[in-house]
């Protein structure tokens, strides 16, 4: 299987991160009873806007997170996914309340986390074709 995600190098970016961000595909990601979208994201977090919420650094909490733009039928035939997305657990690094963001880290890179994000990466690309 070809990893889309593992193999990504950014070109010419002085970023000196372990896991490189991406911008796509864009992920829906529910908090409390909300949803959001990514603004971007990595192996290791992501980044989610229009957070109006009240959730502060340091803090653990469990998302729940659906590429924004498959069909829940193909995301539900394609993994063990419910209705509301693959639930993950993560750690708030930044909440910034001018810009409305809040800046979330991975606890655990499950297989299962991999393995939908692989599938996410390689469905978004498949489509831009």
């Amino acid at each position: 299987m070809r990893s889309y995600t593992l193999g990504f190098k950014n070109a010419g970016s002085a970023e000196q991160r372990r896991d490189k961000r991406l911008r796509l595909p864009i992920f829906s990601v529910k908090i409390g009873n909300r949803r959001y979208d990514s603004i971007n994201w990595s192996l290791g977090g992501m980044l989610v806007g229009g957070y109006d919420g009240y959730l502060f650094q340091g803090l653990k909490v469990v998302i729940q997170v659906r590429l924004r733009d498959m069909p829940a039928a193909l995301e539900k035939a394609a993994g063990d996914l419910d209705e509301e997305g693959l639930v993950v657990e993560a750690l708030v690094i930044r909440h910034d309340l001018e810009k409305r963001e809040l800046a979330l880290k991975f606890q655990r890179l499950t297989p299962t986390i991999l393995d939908f994000f692989e599938r996410s990466f390689g469905f978004h690309q498949t489509r831009q074709r």
